[in-house]
């Protein structure tokens, strides 16, 4: 049978840190000339009973939902 001869990559299996608890996503809206500084970083989440490391952007899941008027 074939197998990896790696292993498997696991979020937050190293993180020294306390990862926090992903928050839901919030609407951010912007207007012509706003930013938004987004940061990727390991969230925990429980999902069905397990809990999960995972990618989120501004401490959200998945992240912010981001609306933007057409033309600015």
């Amino acid at each position: 049978a074939l197998r990896p001869s790696v292993a498997p990559f696991l979020p937050g299996w190293s993180a020294t840190g306390r990862i926090l608890a992903a928050r839901p996503r919030e609407v951010v809206a912007l207007e012509d000339g706003d930013t938004l500084e987004l940061t990727a970083g390991l969230v925990r989440r429980t999902i069905r009973g397990r809990t999960l490391t995972m990618y989120g952007f501004n401490g959200q899941y998945p992240g912010p939902l981001i609306r933007v008027p057409q033309g600015a």
